[in-house]
């Protein structure tokens, strides 16, 4: 799997001017902005901040980088600025901004924004923990965007209204929903080295990584087509410490943390078994559901678990046999006989709706009734020898469940209704 992510990009030109020598100690730079910002300033100088802060062009740029990512609203503001100044000593430096929208056009997308973010955070109950609520809007915004493979998104606008963006985009969004909506502490983390970005959060006054990019789905095969998986969410990427979101992925191999924030040495969730879950995570009573992939002898199975954030402990509440068969190479294209080649992981998919948590094995959806602990197959894909399911979510009343031959063929979909 490979991803680009992209940050903002900035061009630099130098013009000589004449230096005001204002002072900058009244006012800070981000605030400062903000003023400029909100009365839609094209044109805005910088010169007292650049020298009270003996600021480089390396410094300007840190610093203006620095303040769009501490600022998850700035969707209306093209990605990037124009720097105008010279290394001289009577020189006054102007930033340049381009607004994508009129005042009137951002004040509908404002209240867009808003709505979706309500309807993020609407399943957050009262008893969660930040730890189970950050889980929840990381589900959530890996499960309802996809990952821009043309790398034109970059907004937590595009992630939460468009439901389409980049790595900036889902750490934009996620930083907003939890900073200003839940009161969790949420910053910024840069990889220049790996043109990447993500989040660090505070969950009991302990910093963690969080990647939503690396926790998406998102595979390109042989015929050059990248391809978000349905209903597929990973949690290798959520809760890491330093040394696991080293271990998870090379894309975390050096990173610049945007705010004044300790490192990530506390290793509680490194070693958690939801980790290796690619379904979304369900919760019910106090409790979150997840199901993991096995393989014992010559059989696989997927193992549906019950966790309690509190006391971190998990229980197995459920085992059911699953294997998935490839019928072509992701790669090159070959077509298998079904049944000579399996995946090595499960597509096993979790739903809770009412008091009944719903699975799907390779051709079954199954109810485990969450009072009674009673099992139940409620269906069986009846289509052509070798379609299999590949998951489902939760759709109003129904269960949208995809199915294909394997993950290299299109979706297609039925959509189950369920009984009271």
């Amino acid at each position: 799997m490979k991803k680009l992510c992209f940050i903002f990009v900035f061009a630099l030109f130098s013009t000589l001017c004449l230096c005001t020598g204002a002072s900058a100690e009244e006012i800070s730079f981000t605030d400062y902005l903000d003023e400029k910002i909100d009365n839609y300033e094209e044109v805005v100088e910088i010169s007292q901040y650049v020298y009270d802060n003996k600021w480089t062009e390396d410094d300007i740029k840190s610093a203006v980088r620095d303040y769009f990512f501490s600022s998850p609203r700035l969707y209306f503001i093209d990605n990037g600025y124009t720097l105008n100044g010279a290394d001289s000593t009577k020189t006054r430096y102007f930033l340049n901004f381009t607004y994508k929208y009129s005042r009137d056009e951002k004040e509908i997308m404002d209240e867009k924004l808003d709505s979706g973010i309500k309807k993020v955070i609407e399943g957050i109950t009262p008893d969660m923990s930040d730890a189970e609520k950050a889980l929840y809007v990381y589900d959530y915004l890996i499960l309802n965007c996809g990952y821009d493979t043309s790398h034109n998104n970059y907004s937590a606008y595009n992630c939460i209204v468009d439901k389409k963006c980049v790595c900036q985009g889902y750490a934009l969004a996620y930083k907003l929903i939890l900073q200003d909506y839940l009161g969790i502490d949420c910053e910024i983390v840069l990889s220049d080295s790996q043109n990447h970005s993500w989040n660090y959060v505070k969950i009991d006054g302990k910093w963690y990584h969080v990647d939503l990019t690396g926790g998406d789905g998102t595979y390109q095969y042989y015929d050059g087509k990248s391809y978000d998986v349905f209903s597929k969410v990973c949690h290798d990427n959520f809760l890491m410490s330093d040394k696991k979101c080293k271990e998870v992925s090379g894309l975390h191999r050096s990173w610049k943390v945007i705010g004044d924030c300790g490192a990530a040495k506390s290793t509680l969730y490194d070693n958690a078994k939801w980790r290796d879950s690619s379904s979304p995570m369900q919760y019910y009573e106090g409790k979150w559901y997840y199901v993991i992939s096995v393989n014992e002898g010559n059989k696989r199975y997927s193992k549906i678990y019950s966790y309690d954030f509190e006391s971190r402990k998990s229980k197995l509440i459920s085992k059911v046999s699953a294997k998935w068969y490839l019928l072509r190479d992701p790669s090159s294209g070959e077509k298998y006989a079904y049944g000579k080649k399996a995946y090595k992981v499960s597509f096993t998919r979790l739903v809770i709706k009412g008091d009944y948590l719903y699975f799907n094995t390779t051709d079954c959806i199954y109810r485990y009734d969450l009072k009674t602990d009673k099992v139940k197959k409620i269906y069986t894909l009846k289509k052509n020898k070798g379609q299999q399911i590949y998951g489902m979510v939760l759709s109003g009343e129904k269960l949208k469940i995809c199915y294909k031959y394997d993950t290299t063929y299109k979706d297609n979909y039925i959509n189950l209704r369920l009984s009271k």
